[in-house]
Order: structure tokens, then C-alpha cells, then sequence
């Protein structure tokens, strides 16, 4: 594949602009398009081109990189009038690196195969700053040579590229991996509070976990944005909640136990109840010290 080779970006959120910078500086042309368009400010100021449809943006490109959130805009995007996939040449890539359910994905393999083009399952693990360092990581389901056709514009932002099976099984892992994420941060909150309520300092276990068996980059990163109250976000309460949800389901669909998982969402649904729907995950901790207080006061 050419450096030359157009590549298109539906969805220019953080992570969509992150991408189009690096795909612009290793010379591909670069066309974006976003709902909001406002939003693709930065990635044409990079030097891509701003699309007035998704058909416009993918007409000529080899490679469609879908960057949405939710099952609902991806299946949307690809299948409107104006959309990617009507758009296609005989051929073309879609690498869808959304975060959806793995039924949502195999949905949209199945469309794209209709319309003549190939399909790639591709979430990716890495938050801002891997992104704009070009160090993501993607996790790929799907047909082992439409990645290698991608491959290289997958490699203009990320570390490494990991093919882990057919399409959905990509979508697995990334919600599996997200499960941890999601969870430790929730506990460390927990854990945070529990200090508090009893007089405590945390910031004194938040030093253990940085030298101990506990050690963790997230526990440094996500504890540090808590004792700072530092919850500009990285990735949003928001967007925790919609994940929670998908790994609930999918633990549904595979009779595994849901409670504990549940629970966990509730804590964040509290925390966007609060006013933290927008604010960085770090943010349960303040419903985590709400539930300290009412406790307190009962």
C-alpha cells in the first residue's frame, strides 16, 4: 500500500483527530468527516479534508476507519443513503474501531460483504496520550488479508497490531479488557473512600500502590487524578457506562454471573447522576464518597 493511498475517517472525536495527525504526517491524504462538524476543526487544520457526507469522505479511499461511539451510529453510518458503505469500491477496507458488541460488528461484517467491501473488527486499548504518541494498540477480528491491506494505516498510530481471530472476537476482548479498566478504577475509588470515611489519608495507599505487588500505571493515573480532583476526561464516565453495559450483556449471552459487573455500573450511573456524565471514569469517586456521607448521616 502507498503512502499515497487515501484513507478516510468517519468520526473525528479525540482519538479520530489523534489518528488523522499521524496519517497526514506519513503523507496519506486524509478525508474526515463528523456529525458535528465543528468537531473535525483540528484534523483539517492537520491537512485533511472535511467531507460534507460519510459517501463524500469514503469515495475514494481504500481504507474507511470508523471511530463513533455506540452500536446505534455505527450501524447508521455505514448503511444510510449518504453513507459508507454505498459509497465503497469493489475492495475497500472498513475498519471498524468503535467499541460495540461483537453481535453489532458480525451485523455490520455482514453488510459490508453485500456492498463489496471487506470488513475488520478493530477496537483499540491505549487512551489520549498513546494516541498522540502514535502508540496504540488495536486488537483486529477479521480476514486475515484485508488487514494486511490495512495494516499500514493502522501502523501510522499504533505500537502494535494484534490479529486475535474472526470478526467479533476483537470486540471480545477489547470489552474484556475494559471489564479490568472499568473495575479497578471503580475499586480504587472504593478504596480511596473507605480511607477517607475513617480519617484517613489515601494518598498514603496511593503510594504503596505505585512501589508494592499492587503496582499498576492505571492505579498511579487514575489515583492521582482522584486526589487532585482532576477529572478532565480521558475517557468519560459516559462512555464507562455504555461500555458496562455491553459487558453485562455480554456476559449475559455467555450464562456468566452479572451482579458484581451491575453493581459496578451503578456506581458510575451515580456518578453521572451527580453531573459527572462528561467528566473523566476517575470521577466515581465522588459517588463513592456520596455513599460515604448518606451512610454518615443515616
Amino acid at each position: 500500500m502507498s503512502s499515497k493511498t487515501e484513507v478516510a475517517v468517519i468520526g473525528t472525536g479525540t482519538m479520530g483527530n489523534a489518528m488523522v495527525g499521524h496519517l497526514v504526517r506519513r503523507g496519506y491524504a486524509v478525508a474526515v468527516w463528523n456529525r458535528t462538524p465543528e468537531r473535525a476543526a483540528n484534523a483539517v487544520a492537520a491537512g485533511a479534508r472535511l467531507a460534507a457526507t460519510p459517501a463524500d469522505a469514503v469515495r475514494d479511499a481504500a481504507v474507511v476507519l470508523v471511530v463513533l461511539s455506540g452500536d446505534d451510529a455505527v450501524i447508521d453510518v455505514l448503511r444510510r443513503a449518504d453513507g459508507v458503505l454505498p459509497a465503497c469500491r469493489p475492495g475497500t477496507v472498513v475498519v471498524d474501531m468503535s467499541t460495540t458488541a461483537a453481535s453489532t460488528k458480525r451485523e455490520a461484517d455482514a453488510m459490508a460483504r453485500r456492498a463489496g467491501a471487506a470488513f475488520l473488527d478493530a477496537p483499540f486499548f491505549g487512551s489520549l496520550r498513546e494516541a498522540e504518541a502514535g502508540g496504540l494498540w488495536p486488537v483486529v477480528g477479521g480476514d486475515a488479508s484485508a488487514l494486511e491491506r490495512a495494516r499500514p494505516v493502522l501502523q501510522a498510530f499504533s505500537d502494535r497490531v494484534f490479529h486475535v481471530g474472526p470478526v467479533g472476537a476483537a470486540a471480545t476482548v477489547k470489552l474484556a479488557g475494559n471489564l479490568l479498566v472499568l473495575t479497578m478504577v471503580e475499586h480504587l475509588a472504593a478504596s480511596f473512600a473507605l480511607i477517607e470515611a475513617n480519617g484517613g489519608d489515601p494518598a498514603v495507599l496511593h503510594e504503596l500502590l505505585g512501589i508494592t505487588g499492587f503496582r499498576s500505571p492505571l492505579y498511579q493515573a487514575k489515583g492521582k487524578q482522584m486526589l487532585d480532583g482532576d477529572f478532565n476526561p480521558r475517557g468519560s464516565v459516559d462512555t464507562a457506562i455504555k461500555d458496562l453495559g455491553l459487558i453485562v450483556a455480554a456476559a449475559e449471552a455467555a450464562g456468566l454471573p452479572t451482579a458484581a459487573l451491575a453493581d459496578v455500573r451503578a456506581r458510575y450511573v451515580k456518578a453521572r447522576d451527580l453531573g459527572g456524565g462528561e467528566l473523566d471514569m476517575a470521577n466515581v469517586i465522588v459517588a463513592e464518597r456520596h455513599a460515604a456521607k448518606t451512610a454518615a448521616l443515616a
